[in-house]
């Protein structure tokens, strides 16, 4: 008996088996696909986009302004001066130590301005007069001016060597009230040049040097 309920046990067993059939255990689900981390990075040497103080915002450079202009005008050239002039030569002799000294200072020439001498004549003679140089500086229109007053007339030419040599001496510096006359000789904005000059009654001498842009 108990054998045969031992042989049942098994019977129903093995019926139950085969009537369910084993299952296996669920499987896993596959694993997410992984990002492909060898692709190229994105370019980063795209230009950026312009910037017009706004952000954002894109727009073409501002055309700039042409700061070009026009050459100063040339100086008149220089012109022989008129028969009878007394001063002809101390005239000239004022433009070519004037250049010498410019040429010291790295400056370029100015040119005899003829057509302002007979005006710079008057201002000297109007500086006499008054007895004070410059009282007449600006009649002529010049940008900067130079004076030798009240020398011994004698010797126009000696007196001017003299003048122009103490001018130069001055040298560059400040303030401009004890170096104005080196400045205004060797000053590269200047391109012409006028000398005056008058005697007084006395035997003095009075010379205007005028300087033209």
């Amino acid at each position: 008996m108990r054998a045969s309920r031992a042989a049942l046990s098994a019977a129903l067993a093995a019926a139950l088996l085969a009537a369910c059939g084993e299952r296996a255990p669920p499987s896993a689900a596959p694993p997410p696909p992984q990002p492909a981390w060898n692709a190229p990075p994105p370019a980063w040497n795209a230009p950026p986009p312009a910037w017009n103080g706004r952000p954002g915002g894109t727009s073409a450079p501002p055309a700039q302004p042409a700061w070009t202009s026009a050459p100063p005008p040339s100086p008149p050239p220089a012109t022989a001066a008129p028969a009878g002039d007394r001063f002809a030569n101390a005239r000239q002799l004022c433009v070519d130590r004037t250049n010498e000294y410019r040429a010291r200072a790295g400056r370029a020439a100015v040119v005899r301005r003829p057509d302002r001498e007979a005006c710079t004549d008057d201002e000297a003679a109007g500086d006499a007069r008054a007895g004070s140089a410059h009282a007449t500086f600006g009649r002529c229109g010049e940008g900067a001016q130079n004076a030798c007053p009240n020398y011994p007339g004698a010797s126009p030419e000696r007196a001017l060597v003299d003048c122009l040599e103490s001018m130069f001496a001055e040298g560059p510096g400040e303030p401009y009230a004890a170096h104005g006359h080196y400045l205004n000789m060797t000053n590269p904005a200047y391109r012409g040049v006028a000398c005056g000059f008058h005697v007084t009654p006395s035997g003095q001498l009075w010379i205007a040097q005028d300087f033209f842009r």
